[in-house]
């Protein structure tokens, strides 16, 4: 994974609260940390997207939304969020 240099801050903050919450584990390998998903990680991740499945994709059939139209249209939004992140990265440089 590599962050742009404005997100660094971001993902630590983040690793720490999921670390000091039992589901990641840091290590050091020289100059390196490395970061892997604990079981606890891997049971709140998979809960997770039972939960997420049980909301979003039931509540979206529920209104005649199909499950490929939900990929489509998750598809187009992270297509959307990287020229968002892009544009606003351009835009700060300027």
């Amino acid at each position: 994974l590599v962050l742009g240099i404005e997100d660094t801050h971001l993902a630590t903050y983040a690793i720490r609260k999921l670390e000091a919450k039992g589901l990641v584990a840091r290590e050091k390998s020289g100059k390196e940390r490395l970061i892997a998903i604990t079981s606890e990680g891997e049971t709140a991740c998979r809960l997770y997207k039972d939960l997420r499945e049980r909301i979003l994709v039931s509540g979206a059939e529920e209104l005649g939304i199909s499950p490929e139209a939900m990929t489509n249209v998750a598809r187009l939004l992270r297509v959307l969020s990287g020229h968002y992140d892009q544009a606003a990265r351009t835009a700060a440089s300027l």
